[in-house]
């Protein structure tokens, strides 16, 4: 391909789709979400709704979810329907605004699927992979991030 051939295919920003869980503001490629429903309408679909804080830990328990929402990813086999909250707005992002991860807060994530950070309207945003986010359920199983099992209780006589 010729240099002006590979320039229309060239990306300038994504539209994302920006929501808030536990006053973290994320946002997600608006290409990877096939439809947003509520969440009694996901077991209509025979979908089973998977809560975004049970396959990335939040730092804050418990995770209250004020305006919840559904995904469902686009290309997840099988589907992921994701539990997100309080959806904002869809803007679009330059990618002039999209920075990596900082170097310390990505060593210490658990998961790929947060790649990176935006800036919007002075805030920062958290840029979340749910292609990615599906692939590594599929890899965990459905029930997400691996817990530890809580440990037994002792008996006192």
């Amino acid at each position: 391909m010729t240099g002006r051939e590979l320039q229309k295919w060239s990306v300038d920003g994504m539209d994302l789709l920006v929501f808030r869980l536990q006053g973290i503001r994320l946002g997600v490629d608006l290409e990877q979400i096939d439809e947003m429903l509520k969440p009694e309408l996901a077991g209509g679909q025979g979908l089973e709704p998977v809560a975004l804080h049970e396959l990335i830990p939040f730092p804050k328990a418990p995770v209250v979810y004020e305006d919840p929402q559904v995904l469902v990813i686009a290309g997840s086999d099988p589907a992921l329907a994701l539990k997100i909250d309080q959806p904002e707005n869809i803007v679009y992002l330059g990618l002039q605004a999209i920075r990596p991860l900082p170097l310390l807060v990505a060593r210490c994530r658990t998961t790929e699927a947060l790649w990176g950070v935006g800036l919007l309207e002075e805030e920062p945003l958290v840029l979340l992979d749910c292609l990615k986010l599906a692939a590594g359920r599929n890899r965990r199983g459905a029930g997400g991030t691996p817990r530890l099992a809580p440990a037994p209780l002792s008996r006192s006589s």
